[in-house]
């Protein structure tokens, strides 16, 4: 033809032959198929144009057996504007092809819009990306995907990135050596259940916007491997080299079960990464976080939120600020040993310097004790503000940078019962401490006889 790179697109892709081609038993497709070439009528040559370079794919026919395909499948069937008109609606004929030695799916059904069935079978072992594969193939129901990928594999960024009907998904492989998630199921806003038969390793670094925008997930688990989890979605391997998660979680509107138990050791910060969770009921982070900071409104407007079991294993987290705010379905609180609690967090605290909002808007939360060294500690503002059920109050640890206690329970009209002990070397004043405090009965401070 005049236009040999783009005459499998047009041709044997367009709408009109779609079904004919793809139904292997079709003569009339195996005719047009071999016609592509008719130098060599063995072997059809396809290709995939982009930014200016033809990307080969070879499909091996015979008579009797199903089309073999081996090269790069590079953005073969995407849909652009300056490509072919052709609207994809059923590939699942494409499981009878034997895909061998294809090294690239980069983009393969991008932008395929009206696509809502995809077959794939085959030896994956020597493909190195799936970026964007299914982008923007926004009426995919199904895929199916036979066949393992193997250690070449580097990049599952935007797989599904936007497949907005997708409900389920199954990947299997081999993914040590998977560098880059991000986006992987960015708004698949119908997704309710995945799963990935594989472990992630130390070449793993960025995991943002893993889940953003997945509107019917109820519950996620990302676990060290060997863990077990019932959570619809899951991920598992060593995080230990992951740098950014930041709006994993973002617009997850129905999400009601958080888990993280991993080993996330190059992770600084966390702030907001559950933050307006309006659904989320229950959350467990338990791992090692050595080098993570901040925390601030890590759970900030999670309005349904009544159970938490955070411990920290780090010595560098500098910021709490928020981190509870907002939370109005929360009774009881317990930062640091002590008896159990709607919310529990555990870690080494010795370099926060902040609290500040910590519990602000907490509206029926009772009972907090803080029991725990915090010898950095410098601003505790409005820790309780907005906490007008607020009853009993244990703090017990050292806090020999704080220099103010003033107003910090003002206000609080049902608090009955307040003890404070520690080292507060630093303290200077205790100015409205318990104003308005009508109901208390019992307060045992030993630091209000050092002001004296």
């Amino acid at each position: 033809t005049s236009d040999p790179s783009n005459y499998f697109r047009r041709t044997c892709l367009s709408e009109s032959y779609n079904k004919d081609w793809l139904d292997w038993s079709s003569d009339a497709a195996k005719t047009a198929a071999v016609n592509i070439n008719t130098t060599y009528p063995e072997i059809v040559y396809a290709y995939s144009v982009a930014d200016g370079d033809i990307y080969d794919v070879f499909f091996y026919v015979s008579d009797d057996s199903d089309p073999f395909v081996e090269g790069t499948c590079k953005k073969l069937f995407k849909v652009g504007p300056d490509e072919y008109e052709g609207k994809y609606e059923d590939l699942s004929g494409l499981a009878h092809w034997y895909f061998e030695d294809v090294s690239n799916l980069e983009e393969m059904f991008s932008q395929c819009g009206s696509l809502k069935k995809v077959g794939l079978s085959g030896d994956f072992s020597l493909v190195s990306s799936l970026k964007n594969m299914f982008y923007n193939c926004s009426s995919i129901e199904e895929i199916e995907i036979n066949g393992d990928f193997g250690e070449k594999l580097t990049s599952l960024q935007g797989v599904f990135e936007n497949c907005t009907n997708l409900k389920s998904i199954t990947l299997g492989g081999d993914f040590k050596n998977v560098t880059n998630i991000s986006s992987l199921f960015k708004n698949c806003t119908s997704l309710e259940e995945m799963s990935i038969n594989g472990n992630f390793s130390t070449k793993l670094t960025q995991a943002a916007s893993v889940f953003e925008g997945c509107k019917s997930l109820e519950s996620v688990s990302i676990h060290k491997v060997g863990n077990t989890s019932s959570a619809k979605a899951q991920l598992q391997g060593d995080f230990s080299k992951v740098t950014n998660i930041s709006n994993m979680f973002k617009d997850c509107t129905i999400l009601k079960d958080v888990e993280i138990a991993a080993d996330f050791s190059s992770l600084t910060s966390i702030a907001s990464l559950l933050s307006s969770r309006t659904n989320l009921e229950k959350a467990v982070i338990n791992g090692k976080f050595p080098t993570l900071t901040n925390v601030s409104s890590l759970f900030n407007g999670c309005t349904k939120l009544s159970s938490v079991d955070v411990n920290f294993e780090t010595d560098a987290l500098t910021s709490m600020s928020s981190m509870f705010r907002n939370c109005a379905s929360i009774t009881s609180a317990t930062i640091g040993d002590g008896d159990e609690a709607d919310v529990t967090v555990k870690g080494d605290f010795s370099k926060v310097t902040t609290l500040q909002d910590l519990f602000n808007g907490c509206s029926i939360l009772e009972d907090v004790k803080i029991k725990e060294d915090f010898p950095l500690l410098t601003n505790i503002g409005s820790l309780f503000t907005n906490c007008p059920a607020l009853k009993t109050v244990d703090i017990d640890g050292t806090f020999s940078s704080l220099t103010s206690l003033a107003s910090l329970f003002s206000g609080k009209k049902n608090l009955e019962k307040v003890l404070i002990n520690g080292s507060f070397d630093e303290l200077t004043t205790m100015q409205e401490t318990f104003k308005d405090c009508d109901k208390i009965t019992h307060i045992k401070a030993e630091i209000i006889l050092w002001l004296i």
